[in-house]
C-alpha cells in the first residue's frame, strides 16, 4: 500500500522506535513528521502526506532496553502507534534475528522503488548528525532526506520515567 501511494505522487514521512511509552515527545515527532512531508510536496497538500511509522520487532527493542522489550509485544507497540491521528500506515520491522538497525526495512522499501525526494526519515532532536543510524545514511545516498526535528521540548521516554521515578521517590506503592 505504501508503494501505491508513492506511486501516486506522495511524499512518504518515516518515523520509527520503539513507542513502549508513547508519549507527547513522540505525538510531536508524529504531528512534525506529517507536516514535514506536506512542506516538502510541491501541491502542499496535508492530506497526501503518508506517515509511516515503522515499529522495532521485538529482538531489535530487547538489545536496547529488555525491559521495554518485555512490557508490550510488536502487535500492542503498533496498535496504539497506529491510533495516533497523524498515523496512516504502520509496519512492524522485518528485519532478520541480530539486525538491530532499520536498514533492512529501509532497504526493502528503496528497493520497491520508494526513493528521492518523496522518501524523507524523520528523526527526533536525540539524534545529532553525527549520530544518525546507518538507515539515514542509506535513505540520503538514495536521493531521500533527513530531517531532525526539535520540536518536542525534551519529552523522551527516559525523561518521562525519571520524572515519574522522582514522584514515586518516598512513596509506597
Amino acid at each position: 500500500m505504501v508503494l501505491e501511494e508513492f506511486k501516486k505522487g506522495k511524499t512518504i514521512a518515516i518515523a520509527n522506535g520503539n513507542f513502549v511509552l508513547l508519549h507527547t515527545g513522540h505525538s510531536l515527532l508524529f504531528e512534525g513528521s506529517r507536516r514535514e512531508g506536506a512542506v516538502r510536496r510541491s501541491d502542499k497538500d496535508e492530506n497526501g502526506v503518508i506517515v509511516l511509522a515503522i515499529v522495532n520487532a521485538t529482538h531489535q527493542t530487547r538489545l536496547k532496553d529488555p525491559i521495554k522489550a518485555s512490557l508490550e509485544t510488536d502487535a500492542e507497540r503498533a496498535r496504539k502507534v497506529y491510533d495516533n491521528r497523524h498515523i496512516d500506515f504502520v509496519v512492524i520491522s522485518e528485519a532478520p534475528k541480530g539486525d538491530y538497525t532499520m536498514l533492512t526495512d529501509f532497504q526493502r522499501l528503496i528497493d520497491a522503488g520508494v526513493k528521492g525526494q518523496q522518501l524523507i526519515n524523520v528523526k527526533g532532536y536525540d539524534y545529532r548528525a553525527f549520530d544518525l543510524p546507518p538507515e539515514a545514511e542509506l535513505v540520503t545516498r538514495n536521493g531521500g532526506q533527513v530531517i531532525i526535528l526539535d520540536n518536542y521540548h525534551g519529552i523522551t521516554s527516559s525523561s518521562v520515567l525519571e520524572a515519574l521515578k522522582k514522584a514515586l521517590v518516598g512513596k509506597t506503592v
